[in-house]
């Protein structure tokens, strides 16, 4: 069974922590760095492409990362600590949560059909 991985890992492309220059990368191998970057995650992830948010020259890629097992955060080599917790739920339980993060609640707007139908598989 596959686990959907729903969070807000992510970052500027090209840019690391403090701003310094790094190598631009697409948009998915880069929240595929960030995920593990954040985490400490080193399983098989498989990222799918779910939806673009725009505003003005602003873009922020939003992927539904599939891990093959659920994971416990590991961030004891993380140089700078972002995450610091992880939290496994299903769909429904994640539903009837009140007060999600805005980029976890804006996922679920835009992308609820296609989850459920990547869970259903």
């Amino acid at each position: 069974m596959s686990h959907i991985l729903g969070g807000n890992f992510g970052g500027a492309i090209g840019l690391g922590y403090g701003g310094e220059i790094e190598e631009s990368l697409s948009p998915s191998d880069n929240a595929k760095k960030e995920l593990i970057e954040e985490t400490g995650y080193q399983g098989n992830i498989e990222i799918v492409e779910s939806y673009i948010f725009e505003k003005g020259n602003f873009k922020y890629y939003n992927f539904i990362g599939i891990v093959d097992e659920e994971f416990k955060l590991d961030n004891s080599e993380v140089e700078h600590v972002e995450v610091d917790e992880i939290l496994w739920l299903s769909i429904d339980a994640l539903l009837i949560k009140e007060d999600l993060h805005f980029g976890i609640q804006s996922l679920l707007d835009n992308s609820l059909e296609q989850i459920q139908n990547i869970i259903s598989k």
